[in-house]
């Protein structure tokens, strides 16, 4: 919601028009400037600009409440920088070792074979499926990730 506007005007031009700069502040004091040569009514033009400001801030901030709390899906790109370089080699011989591993059930070496082809799959990686929340915490628990690291590449 805008809450000020003020404007500043240049001096005028050969051909009647002038530089004119608008502020507009909204109620949480972000500030919104634009600048235009023109001959039309500054006054009009502001409260004009005002109002469509409202009406944009207004739609962002109903699209921002409709989706807080939840989760983009992250391309593999940005997944595996959520992981340091020490992290991510450490993965890469846990999922190329894990089978030999006879702390593991047999249950969860499907669970982690499975993960892994689904990741292959998947065009996108969401933080908050069941498959990726298990084998992050698989991770932490064996040591491939720092302990609390789970719960921050997850967050």
């Amino acid at each position: 919601m805008i809450t000020d506007s003020t404007y500043t005007e240049g001096p005028a031009q050969a051909d009647g028009r002038r530089y004119v700069k608008e502020v507009h502040t909204d109620d949480t004091g972000k500030t919104y400037e634009f600048e235009w040569l023109g001959s039309q009514d500054v006054a009009l033009v502001l409260a004009g600009r005002a109002s469509a400001l409202t009406v944009q801030i207004s739609a962002q901030r109903a699209a921002d409440a409709l989706v807080a709390g939840t989760s983009l899906p992250l391309t593999k790109l940005k997944w595996e920088r959520l992981f340091t370089d020490a992290e991510w080699a450490a993965a890469q011989v846990f999922n190329d070792t894990f089978e030999s591993l006879d702390t593991l059930t047999a249950e969860q070496k499907i669970r982690i074979k499975r993960g892994l082809r689904e990741y292959v799959l998947a065009d996108y990686i969401s933080k908050s499926d069941p498959s990726t929340i298990f084998l992050v915490t698989l991770y932490e628990s064996f040591g491939v990730i720092g302990v609390g690291r789970a719960a921050e590449i997850l967050a």
